[in-house]
């Protein structure tokens, strides 16, 4: 069916924008250094005020992090609107880190080395964050073992009640 009452021909006759997505300029110096992290701030700052908005939004890994959280506390009028993040990865890792610290002495570490899942070495790693693939795969397994466990004891305690 086609005709000015069709959802389809309406949006047929919408104007549509276009959005145009492209990379900064590269920053030709050594990465770590407080001032190429200053400088890529400060253009990030600058790009976004000339497009209207309010916030700057910039992801770094979290060597960079560090520098920009340093440059942000060292310039906090020039940066106040700016947001710092912490980029996907390393922000998993550290959680994976402190997930570790929290029971990686309650048990966790000696539960994934006596079942011969992985040598101590390997969760040593995987306890700190490193390892990310393995540690990830490692949690996964313990977290759906604990799963099965409460299952059964929830399925054997309502047996019981019947």
């Amino acid at each position: 069916m086609h005709g000015p009452d069709n959802y389809q021909t309406q949006n047929d006759y919408d104007e549509h924008e276009f959005a145009v997505v492209s990379f900064a300029p590269i920053v030709d110096a050594k990465p770590s250094d407080m001032s190429t992290v200053y400088t890529t701030m400060k253009r990030c700052s600058d790009m976004t005020k000339s497009m209207g908005q309010s916030y700057s939004i910039q992801t770094f890994d979290q060597h960079l992090y560090a520098i920009a959280k340093q440059v942000e506390l060292a310039m906090p009028d020039t940066f106040k609107t700016h947001i710092i993040r912490l980029g996907g990865f390393h922000t998993l890792s550290c959680f994976i880190a402190s997930i570790g610290k929290l029971w990686g002495d309650g048990g966790l570490k000696d539960l994934l080395i006596d079942s011969s899942v992985y040598a101590a070495g390997t969760v040593d790693q995987m306890m700190c964050g490193k390892q990310f693939n393995c540690a990830v795969r490692a949690l996964t397994v313990v977290y759906e073992a604990l799963v099965v466990f409460w299952l059964s004891s929830f399925f054997n305690g309502t047996e019981t009640m019947i």
